[in-house]
This record gives structure tokens, sequence and C-alpha cells, in this order.
């Protein structure tokens, strides 16, 4: 631990403020939210590591649809599953980053973008299990078709 230069306390200093212990301050504008990414703070590597994330799953739907599916003479389905798999992965990673971006602006709105980022998890998790099963079965039509139907199902209900 740091040692308070303006007190002989040993722990952290809440009186002199010179550290912060808490989350961002709340009841910001959504520019001061947006301009706190570039700042230190406890929600920083939350915002950067998921917005990495979706850089990442981008380059790696970019290079899926443009240069890996048509290198192996893929299908339409085999586009159209692989899309949604890293897609689901996009909207999580970009769900997230926004929740710990803008989550400081109010409760309500905090609320909101907890929904989206809850939403986001589903559906990297919806992904995964899409091209898992896409993938795994792919020589088995049948039975691919069955595990589809019933992921579809769940979901739905």
């Amino acid at each position: 631990m740091t040692r308070c230069h303006l007190c002989r306390h040993s722990h952290l200093c809440r009186q002199h403020r010179r550290y912060k212990l808490v989350h961002r301050d709340t009841l910001k504008p959504s520019r001061m939210c947006f301009e706190s990414i570039f700042s230190w703070n406890n929600e920083t590597v939350n915002i950067w590591s998921h917005f990495f994330g979706f850089i990442y799953f981008t380059w790696v739907q970019i290079h899926n649809i443009f240069f890996v599916l048509p290198g192996i003479g893929a299908n339409s389905n085999d586009y159209i599953m692989m899309f949604l798999s890293v897609f689901g992965s996009q909207l999580c990673m970009a769900s997230s980053a926004g929740y710990h971006t803008f989550g400081c602006i109010n409760s309500r709105t905090r609320k909101t973008w907890l929904r989206a980022d809850v939403f986001g998890i589903s559906a990297g998790l919806l992904g995964m299990y899409l091209g898992g099963i896409y993938t795994s079965f792919y020589c088995f039509p049948d039975i691919q078709n069955t595990y589809l139907l019933g992921l579809l199902h769940e979901k739905i209900h």
C-alpha cells in the first residue's frame, strides 16, 4: 500500500482524496462518460479489454467472410452460421464495453446498459453453441438439424 504524504496513515487516505477508492462518479453526461475511458479508473480494464475484443472479433468476421470461407468453397449455410457465430461474440464485446463506459450516467441508464450487457452475453453464448453444433455435426445433417431446432426452441421459450 502507498502511504499518503499528507498524513501518517499507511492505508489509503480518504481524507485528502489522493486516491480514488470508489467507482467513477455518477450523474455524468454521456460525453464525460466517454471521455473517462481515457483516464485511469476502476472501469478502464473492463472497457478496453471488451473494446479490443470487439475489434478482434470484427477482424475475425472480415477474415472469415472474405478469405477463409471462399478459400474452402463454403456454401451459403456455412456463411450464415459462421457470421452468426462470430456476430454473437461481437455483440457480447460491444454491449459490455458500452455498459462499462456509459453505466456512470445514472442508475436508470446503468440498468438499461446492464440489460444490453446480459443480452450480449446471451448472444455470445448462443453464437458459441451455434457454431459448435453446426461444425460438430456437419457430416450428419439430420442430427445437426435436430440440435439446431432444439437450440432454437430453447431460446424462444
